[in-house]
C-alpha cells in the first residue's frame, strides 16, 4: 500500500476492515499491518497524529473540555499565530460503550440514564424495553405512550439545541439566544410534567415511577412551535444565514452518513403528531 495516500474512512464488515483512500469512492480491504504503516492517519486507533514545529509555533487544544466544540471530539492545532499549520484530531470521545454486570437493576438504570444525560429518556427506555422483552413483561398502553412522549419531548429539546448551534456558527446570535431560551422553556416544561428536566428516575422495569402532569404541555408546546416557526421564517429568508450554512460540512460520498447530507435544507423539525400523543 502506498503510505503517502491519505485515509479518509475506516469501517468493519463481516470481520474484515476496509479503508477509503482520498480520491477514491471504493472501499479497500486492509490488514492491521497495512494500517500500522499509514503515517498520516492511524485509522485502527482512530487517531490522527501530526505535529508541526518551527519558530513561534505553538499548539493548543480545541475540544469538548476546552470550550468551543461541544461535540465529543478534540482538535489539537499547531499555529504560528496567523495560520493553522497542522492539526491532530481525536474522535474517540464519541464512542459510548457500557458494560454493566453484577448490579441490581435499579442501579443499572441509574447508570444508563446518566450515561448520556441529554438523551436519558431514549437510553433508559431502550434498556427497560430490552429487559421487559427478555422477561416477557407486558407494559400498559399508558406506559408506552408516556415513554413515546418522553422521547419526543427530549427530541424537540435536542433539535432546538442543534439549530441553536447552527445559528451560533453562522453568527446569528440573536436567533441563537432566542432558540436557546425556547429550549430552556421545553426543559422546564419537561421538569414540571415529569419531575426532572432530563427524565432522571422516570423509567423503571415494567412502567414509570411517577405520575405525570401533561395538561399544560399541549398549550405550551403550541406556543414554542409558533415562536420557532417565526424564527425559522426569518432564518430561511436571511441570505447571510443561508450562505453560511449551505453546503457547509455537506456529505457527498456514498460510503458516509451524517447530519449534513448533500442538498439538505433547513426545515421545521417539530412533530405535528405530538399534540395527538398528548391528547390520547
Amino acid at each position: 500500500m502506498n503510505k503517502e495516500k491519505v485515509v479518509e474512512g475506516l469501517f468493519y464488515k463481516d470481520g474484515k476492515q476496509y479503508i477509503i483512500l482520498r480520491g477514491s469512492d471504493s472501499p479497500q480491504s486492509v490488514s492491521e499491518e497495512d494500517l500500522n504503516h499509514l503515517d498520516q492517519w492511524n485509522s485502527l486507533r482512530t487517531e490522527f497524529e501530526h505535529k508541526t514545529g518551527g519558530e513561534n509555533t505553538m499548539g493548543f487544544d480545541y475540544g469538548p473540555s476546552m470550550g468551543g466544540v461541544i461535540e465529543s471530539i478534540l482538535f489539537r492545532m499547531y499555529t504560528n499565530g496567523e495560520r493553522i499549520l497542522s492539526m491532530s484530531a481525536y474522535p474517540r470521545f464519541k464512542e459510548r460503550i457500557i458494560n454493566i454486570s453484577g448490579e441490581h437493576v435499579d442501579n443499572a438504570i441509574l447508570k444508563i440514564e446518566r450515561f448520556n444525560g441529554f438523551h436519558s429518556a431514549s437510553y433508559s427506555t431502550l434498556f427497560c424495553r430490552s429487559i421487559e422483552q427478555s422477561l416477557k413483561i407486558k407494559t400498559a398502553k399508558s406506559t408506552n405512550l408516556t415513554r413515546v412522549l418522553m422521547m419526543e419531548m427530549e427530541r424537540i429539546a435536542s433539535h432546538l439545541f442543534v439549530i441553536t448551534r447552527l445559528c451560533e456558527g453562522a453568527s446569528q446570535n440573536i436567533a441563537a439566544f432566542h432558540l436557546n431560551a425556547l429550549r430552556e422553556r421545553v426543559l422546564r416544561l419537561i421538569s414540571k410534567a415529569f419531575g426532572h428536566r432530563y427524565f432522571f428516575g422516570m423509567n423503571v422495569i415494567g412502567g414509570t415511577s411517577r405520575e405525570i402532569h401533561i395538561d399544560h404541555i399541549a398549550v405550551e408546546i403550541r406556543k414554542v412551535v409558533e415562536e420557532f416557526n417565526d424564527i425559522l421564517k426569518l432564518l430561511s429568508s436571511s441570505r447571510i444565514f443561508i450562505d453560511r450554512i449551505q453546503r457547509t460540512c455537506a456529505i457527498d460520498r456514498p460510503w458516509l452518513c451524517g447530519p449534513g447530507p448533500k442538498g439538505q435544507q433547513v426545515r421545521n423539525t417539530m412533530p405535528d403528531y405530538l399534540i395527538h400523543i398528548i391528547r390520547e
